[in-house]
């Protein structure tokens, strides 16, 4: 990312994509931190197919599951 115009432009391309909830260029890292449910590969992908710029996932949080209600005090 060279300007502030193409870190807006790769983030709104990113939010197009499905599961994503929030991406938050950081322009001086060159980095877009991207929130959301959604595979990691895909993610890289989809940004280097829409942009045409590199992209690699540098680290990745897994999300915790939820527990299904009604277990636990269930007779």
């Amino acid at each position: 990312m060279h300007c502030e115009a193409c870190a807006q432009a790769i983030k709104k391309r990113i939010e197009k994509m499905k599961g994503v909830q929030s991406a938050d260029p950081d322009l001086k890292a060159s980095e877009v931190t991207v929130k959301g449910v959604f595979e990691e590969v895909k993610l890289a992908e989809y940004v280097h197919k829409r942009t045409g710029r590199h992209a690699a996932i540098i680290k990745s949080e897994p999300v915790a599951p939820a527990e299904k209600a009604g277990e636990g005090d269930a007779k």
